[in-house]
């Protein structure tokens, strides 16, 4: 056990290590807690259900939500029974249903925190590195899912993140267990498995140490057998399963508001079917061929130095972390660009991943672009700063515009991923 003394230095040193970054985001939460726009026009029908959920688990608890039919993951559904817990009333469950933004904030700016943490180390000093988070935390693109469109995409995002932090840092209990956390959140946080898994292989190939694995194998199945306890109890478990897998197909149109590759091939995505299509495939199945092969071609830098690491039995090393993050970056890209049945929302988690890209490499230019990109198909899509009303008909605000944005992200992206090859990393 450590002494008081030596707790008290190891706090004095992680305060002074984080001073900055901690004022930094105080004073963010505090400016937003003032100034948050109570905006309910797009998004209406989420704020409904919630509303709806919310009030159903004061009354008849959390163990009972998935009798009502709901189609959101258990993390949903227990941040909304602590919210009805702490309201304590129907009416003020609909009266404060807006502050639920104030909680998704607090989740991105731990994201910030994180990416602090992982860039520090390449600044002149700590609030240096404090002061570039900026660049995320004053971002639009950044901001404007939870602020303004009062979206939870922000909270898998940051999650992910932790778990893809935990994982550089050898952690393998941690980055486990957050992992399980964005699964038990947004399903669409298992496209990062692969870019995960790989550092968890590469560490365990490094040195195996099946006790290790073991033990990090614990927290999470401790965490996912919790976090389901009251659906067993109410005999509904099953129905948390089959939530999963029904979310797959629900919308079947070509685009729920994603500007992607589909609107050069398309007159409106956003009115078509995504059953229908050519060659006898319908464009959905083509939408994950045209994925599947976009994701391999990301992977295959990572295949061929694992390959040769194998071959060679050099385990020292590691593949080096500005791709993996520029890999965070392009892996939702073309998981929004090429599917089927895409939100605007659903390339969020590309903006954190860039912002850490950008201030670990000091390189701007693809975060920039995806910024851009992705701040313009979400005001497309919800049309907030104009006040929900007719499109918009500016050049630079119509989908293909956006479309073409995005298509080159992912032509410099991959460019500077097949870099490795050119530094003789693989």
């Amino acid at each position: 056990m450590k002494s008081i003394k030596n707790c008290y230095n190891d706090f004095f040193r992680w305060q002074k290590e984080n001073r900055s970054i901690l004022w930094i985001l105080l004073a963010a939460f505090v400016i937003v807690i003032i100034a948050v726009p109570n905006i309910t026009t797009p998004g209406k029908f989420d704020r409904r259900v919630w509303i709806s959920w919310a009030n159903y688990m004061l009354e008849n608890g959390i163990q009972n939500v998935y009798k009502l039919g709901v189609d959101y993951l258990p993390v949903t559904h227990y941040i909304l029974y602590i919210y009805a817990q702490i309201v304590g009333s129907t009416e003020a469950i609909i009266l404060h249903i807006n502050s639920l933004k104030i909680f998704t904030f607090s989740i991105e700016l731990l994201g910030i925190y994180y990416v602090y943490l992982l860039i520090r180390d390449h600044y002149k000093n700590y609030r240096q590195a404090a002061l570039v988070c900026l660049l995320i935390l004053l971002n639009p693109a950044y901001l404007y899912d939870s602020i303004l469109y009062g979206q939870w995409d922000g909270i898998y995002t940051t999650f992910t993140f932790i778990s893809f932090y935990y994982a550089l840092k050898k952690r393998l209990g941690l980055s486990i267990l957050f992992f399980f956390v964005v699964l038990n959140t947004k399903l669409q946080g298992l496209v990062y498995f692969p870019m995960i898994a790989f550092i968890w292989l590469e560490d365990q190939i490094e040195k195996f140490e099946p006790v290790r694995i073991i033990k990090a194998l614990v927290p999470f199945l401790i965490f996912q057998v919790l976090i389901l306890v009251p659906f067993m109890i109410s005999g509904d478990v099953l129905k948390v399963f089959h939530t999963g897998v029904s979310l797959v197909g629900k919308y079947p149109l070509v685009s729920m508001g994603a500007s992607n590759f589909w609107f050069f091939i398309l007159d409106n995505p956003l009115k078509e079917l995504d059953l229908r299509g050519h060659w006898g495939l319908s464009y959905n199945s083509i939408g994950l061929l045209m994925f599947c092969t976009a994701i391999i071609i990301i992977f295959v830098p990572v295949l061929i130095y694992f390959i040769r690491k194998i071959m060679t039995r050099n385990y020292s090393g590691r593949f080096p972390v500005d791709k993996l993050l520029l890999m965070g970056v392009l892996i939702p890209v073309v998981f929004f660009y090429f599917n089927t049945q895409m939100h605007a929302r659903y390339a969020h988690s590309a903006i954190l991943f860039g912002g850490a890209y950008a201030l670990y490499t000091r390189r701007y230019l693809i975060y920039g672009l995806v910024s851009t990109a992705y701040f313009l198909n979400l005001e497309i899509a919800a049309k907030i700063l104009k006040g929900d009303i007719q499109e918009y008909t500016l050049f630079f605000m119509q989908p293909r515009f956006v479309a073409s944005l995005f298509g080159l992200v992912l032509i410099l992206g991959l460019g500077n991923l097949y870099g490795v090859f050119k530094n003789k990393i693989v």
